[in-house]
């Protein structure tokens, strides 16, 4: 059986299809593009009719399918890629050296746990004021 080929979607339905894949609802995809739900549903049902599908899972799943939607769209790969960004730079922020990449999530709450303790142990600039009995604004 030969593959076939998608009909193409608009820019709209594409952005619909998106939305649609990380699970959102009707509702809340119209929030993120400035729609009515209903406005929404007719998109959907347009998508279906175009891809002679007959719900939201076939539209998502046929998209990946076809390529229509890369896996690295999938909200877990997207979700992953935004927790090793988000790791690289607390990696930076503290001066860990070596491989962000390769630092675990681990050793990065034990490096964060570690640098809150001697933070929290320090005297704040005022503490020191208070406990020598000095000025008290008030």
């Amino acid at each position: 059986m030969a593959e076939t080929t998608l009909p193409p979607l608009t820019e709209r339905h594409m952005q619909v299809l998106k939305l649609l894949a990380y699970g959102f609802t009707d509702r809340e995809i119209g929030t993120r593009l400035g729609l009515a739900a209903q406005t929404v549903k007719s998109h959907l049902r347009r998508m279906n009719i175009a891809w002679d599908t007959t719900g939201r899972t076939q539209l998502v799943a046929l998209a990946y399918q076809h390529g229509v939607l890369p896996v690295t769209h999938s909200p877990q790969a997207t979700e992953l890629a935004e927790l090793r960004a988000t790791v690289r730079e607390l990696a930076e922020l503290l001066g860990i050296a070596g491989c962000p990449d390769g630092l675990t999530r681990t050793a990065l709450v034990t490096e964060l746990r570690k640098r809150i303790a001697v933070a929290d142990a320090a005297p704040s600039p005022g503490s020191r004021i208070r406990a020598e009995g000095g000025a008290h604004r008030g």
